[in-house]
């Protein structure tokens, strides 16, 4: 929450001409946000029988929850 309010707040996003460079900033900041910290992912995948399935559902649920907004 927060992040339009905190890009346009941000003299770097001012100083930069570039719109599609300003758009890759945005966008870089708010993946960094949404990524898993190392220890969170290591907790998940040490708990999971079969970590590969659980990301890949976790992964589809997610985005089937971004589809439905």
């Amino acid at each position: 929450m927060g992040g339009a309010g905190n890009a346009a707040m941000n003299p770097v996003y001012h100083a930069i001409d570039d719109d599609a460079t300003v758009v890759g900033m945005v966008v870089w900041d708010a993946i960094n946000a949404l990524s898993l910290d190392q220890d969170t992912y290591e907790a998940l995948y040490d708990r999971a029988i079969d970590p590969y399935v659980f990301f890949r559902s976790a992964y589809v649920q997610n985005r089937l929850g971004q589809v439905r907004k």
